[in-house]
C-alpha cells in the first residue's frame, strides 16, 4: 500500500477534479506559447548548425592540403577532407 501524498503528482493535489473551461483555455494558451518558443529555439539552433557547417568548410578550404588540420571538436560527424563542402564555397 502506498502512503500519503508522495505518489500523487503535486498538480493533481492542488487542482479540483474537474478543471473549469477557463483553466483549460489558460493552460492551452500557455502550452501554445511554450510550443512557439521551442519552435523558435529549434529554428535558431538549425541556423547556428548551418553557419557552423559553413564556417568549418571555409576553415578547411583556407587550411589547404599542406596545413595541419585544425583541432576537431568532440562529436564532429564530418571528416576534415570533405570535398562536397569545399565545392560549396
Amino acid at each position: 500500500m502506498v502512503s500519503g501524498s508522495e505518489t500523487i503528482p503535486f498538480h493533481l493535489i492542488m487542482t479540483p477534479s474537474k478543471p473549469t473551461k477557463e483553466e483549460i483555455l489558460d493552460r492551452l494558451a500557455a502550452l501554445e506559447e511554450e510550443n512557439q518558443q521551442l519552435r523558435e529555439q529549434v529554428e535558431e539552433l538549425e541556423d547556428l548548425r548551418k553557419e557552423n557547417k559553413h564556417l568549418r568548410a571555409k576553415l578547411r578550404w583556407y587550411e589547404g592540403p599542406h596545413t595541419p588540420p585544425s583541432k576537431e571538436q568532440p562529436g564532429d560527424e564530418e571528416s576534415s577532407s570533405s570535398e562536397s563542402d569545399q565545392r560549396n564555397l
